[in-house]
């Protein structure tokens, strides 16, 4: 301790430094090692000084535990909410507004979910075979855009004309029509 005194109090004579030491040892270790509850109660510190200082460690007075645990995990679940934004995932109220349970597609068509999902399976599968035939052609063509559909739906083996049906969010469902061989 009186090492500790020299370095980092170099000011204070022997005498003083020898009161301080004595001082120390006398005071039971209980007291020399303040808790964050403590030095909470000791400085009056309260919870919007806590926050404004960021004194994370030392307990605010006008707070309980059960507060403070409360408070602990609000702030925990906006940052991570703040965190799956960021990555570009949804709010649930924002994937519910466009989930397909609420827009109900089925119903503008006047057929049943299940007839509209077989429907929509029958669709993508054709989609994805079609792409594979273009895939496989002598030329490579690869569809990008409606525009480029369009302006190759004449010269090559295969053409495409799609129109966007639906975007849900999720996916963009396509009427495809197949010319050609």
């Amino acid at each position: 301790m009186r090492n500790v005194i020299e370095t980092w109090a170099p000011w204070m004579s022997k005498a003083e430094a020898e009161q301080l030491v004595e001082q120390i040892e006398r005071t039971p270790p209980m007291l020399r090692k303040r808790t964050g509850k403590d030095l909470g109660w000791l400085l009056g510190l309260t919870h919007a000084e806590r926050e404004r200082l960021r004194l994370w460690t030392i307990q605010a007075v006008d707070m309980t535990n059960e507060e403070m645990a409360m408070h602990r995990r609000r702030k925990r679940n906006l940052r991570r909410e703040q965190k799956r934004r960021q990555q570009g995932i949804r709010s649930r109220t924002a994937y519910l507004a466009t989930s397909l349970t609420k827009l109900k597609p089925w119903e503008k068509d006047g057929i049943s979910r299940r007839t509209w999902e077989r429907r929509r399976e029958r669709l993508t599968q054709s989609l994805s075979q079609v792409v594979a035939q273009l895939n496989s052609c002598k030329g490579g063509t690869r569809l990008a855009s409606r525009q480029q559909a369009e302006s190759h739906g004449k010269s090559g083996p295969v053409s495409v004309r799609g129109k966007i049906e639906q975007n849900d969010g999720k996916g963009v469902v396509l009427r495809l029509q197949r010319h050609g061989h």
